[in-house]
C-alpha cells in the first residue's frame, strides 16, 4: 500500500523547452464559475485558460500551465484577455486618470503578468507592473522574459499584477507555477533526480473578493454571488482543488515545490499525527527559489507568507494514509484548509 496524503498532484499542463531557445506559452484570461467547498461561496471570478463552454464552471479551480524554462532561455507569454468591459471603460489614452486611480480599486477587467522570482529586464515586454493601461479586453500582448546563461533554478510563480486589480484577479485564481531548471552542474546528482510534485497553493477568501469586486465597480464576481456574508469560510486549493491527494512510494524521496498564492493569509504547514505514525519526514531543500545552506535542512513545519515558494524532500518509510495542514487549533477552519 501508498502512503497518502490530502494534497494534490500538479495538474496544469506543462510547457517545456526540450533544449530550444524560446518557450511559447498561451494564457487566455477567462471567467470561470467556482462552486466553493461547503460552508463557502460560489461565485464567478478569472482564471487562465478555463473550460470551453458549459464546463467553465466547477468545484476544480483551472490553475494557470506550469511553465518549465532553463537559463539562458527567451520565455514568450501571449495573455488574450477575454473578459468583457470595464465599467466605467477605461482605456489607453486615459493614462493620467488611470495614475490618479493608481492606488485605488478599478479597472477589474484589465490585466498584465508579473513574475515571482525571475532576474530579469523590468521594462517592457518584460516583467513591467508599473504599466497601467495594461491589457485592455479583447486586446493581447506578448511579454517577453529573457532569461540570463547563468541563472540559478528555482520555483517561481507568475500572477496578474495590474494596479487597481490585482487582489481581485490575483485573489481569485489568476496564477501559476513557473519552474528554472537546475542545471547538472549546480546541484549534487542526489537532488537533481528526486522525483518531483508539485503544489500549487491557493487561498480563496470569499467574503474579501466580493468586497473587493463592490468597491472596483465589478459586474462579474458580483453577478450570482451565492453567499457573499462574512460567514463564507476562506479555504485553500492544492493545483485547484479541495482537500485531493497525492501518492507517495513508501521509502522514496520525494521533491515538494510548493508554491503559495495569497492576498492577505499565511501558512503554517506541517505533517500531523497520522502522517507522522507512517515515519513521515521533510526537510527543507530551498526557499524562494534559493537552495538553504545547508540543504536539506530537517524542519518542523514550514512558513508560507503570500508569494512565498518553498522545496521540501518528503519520505515516508511506512504505507498508509497521512495529512499535511496549516495549523489553526479550530477544527471547522482546519477541516476547510485554512489558514492559521
Amino acid at each position: 500500500m501508498l502512503p497518502t496524503f490530502f494534497l494534490g498532484i500538479a495538474v496544469a499542463i506543462t510547457a517545456r523547452a526540450h533544449g530550444a531557445i524560446v518557450t511559447v506559452v498561451t494564457l487566455n484570461v477567462e471567467p470561470f464559475r467556482l462552486i466553493g467547498p461547503e460552508n463557502t461561496a460560489t461565485f464567478w471570478t478569472r482564471v487562465y485558460n478555463a473550460p470551453a463552454g458549459p464546463e467553465g464552471q466547477g468545484r476544480s479551480l483551472p490553475m494557470g500551465p506550469t511553465i518549465w524554462i532553463r537559463a539562458g532561455d527567451t520565455l514568450n507569454v501571449t495573455i488574450n484577455n477575454n473578459l468583457g468591459h470595464n465599467d466605467p471603460p477605461y482605456d489607453r489614452n486615459q493614462n493620467e486618470s488611470l495614475m490618479r486611480l493608481r492606488n485605488q480599486l478599478h479597472s477589474p477587467n484589465t490585466t498584465n503578468l508579473h513574475t515571482h522570482g525571475l532576474h530579469i529586464g523590468s521594462q517592457l515586454p518584460a516583467d513591467d507592473v508599473l504599466w497601467f493601461p495594461g491589457i485592455l479586453p479583447d486586446t493581447s500582448y506578448t511579454q517577453s522574459y529573457i532569461l540570463p546563461p547563468d541563472h540559478q533554478g528555482g520555483t517561481h510563480w507568475y500572477h496578474a499584477h495590474h494596479h487597481g486589480s490585482t487582489a481581485l484577479q490575483a485573489g481569485g485564481g489568476l496564477a501559476g507555477v513557473l519552474i528554472v531548471e537546475d542545471a547538472r552542474d549546480e546541484v549534487p546528482p542526489e537532488v537533481l533526480g528526486l522525483p518531483e510534485r508539485i503544489l500549487m497553493l491557493m487561498h480563496i477568501a470569499p467574503h474579501n473578493l466580493y468586497r473587493i469586486a463592490s468597491e472596483s465597480n465589478d459586474t462579474l464576481t458580483t453577478r450570482d454571488f451565492e453567499n457573499r456574508s462574512s460567514d463564507a469560510c476562506p479555504f485553500v486549493l492544492c493545483n485547484g482543488d479541495f482537500q485531493p491527494q497525492i501518492n507517495l512510494t513508501q521509502g522514496v524521496n520525494y521533491r515538494l515545490r510548493m508554491v503559495y498564492s495569497s492576498v492577505a493569509m499565511k501558512l503554517n504547514l506541517s505533517i500531523i499525527a497520522d502522517a507522522e505514525a507512517l515515519g513521515c519526514t521533510w526537510e527543507l531543500l530551498a526557499k524562494d527559489g534559493v537552495y538553504v545552506s545547508p540543504a536539506p535542512r530537517a524542519v518542523g513545519n514550514v512558513y508560507l507568507s503570500p508569494g512565498n515558494r518553498a522545496d521540501v524532500i518528503i519520505r515516508c518509510d511506512r504505507a498508509g494514509n497521512g495529512s499535511i495542514v496549516s495549523g489553526n487549533t479550530d477544527s471547522r477552519r482546519r477541516r476547510q484548509g485554512m489558514a492559521g
